[in-house]
């Protein structure tokens, strides 16, 4: 009994201070996260303020929905980010695999 409080209390604080978990329900995250509305990965996002590097997860909330989106971020402010023929270009510069 105490043992199964003690766990309740553990995960409501780190859902509280740390992070928590979300579903990922699109294919766009692919390679690296998979997801799908039926069997899409859960992934668990640490609470920060702010992104501090290219390629941290973001997780936001669209305006007007109430379930939140989980995506990485490629450009960081002052920068210029296009993609063409699916390639990522920051600055005016290649980012892929090989950059």
């Amino acid at each position: 009994m105490w043992t199964a409080a003690f766990v309740l209390v553990a995960l409501l604080l780190v859902k509280a201070f740390v992070g928590d978990l979300y579903h990922v329900d699109s294919a766009s995250m692919e390679p690296t996260i998979f997801g799908s509305e039926d069997h899409g990965e859960r992934v668990f996002v640490v609470y920060d303020r702010s992104p501090r590097s290219r390629f941290d997860v973001a997780v936001m909330l669209r305006q007007g929905e109430t379930t939140p989106i989980v995506k990485r971020i490629v450009g960081l402010p002052g920068e210029s980010v296009r993609i063409v023929q699916g390639d990522l270009l920051i600055n005016n510069a290649y980012l892929g695999p090989d950059a």
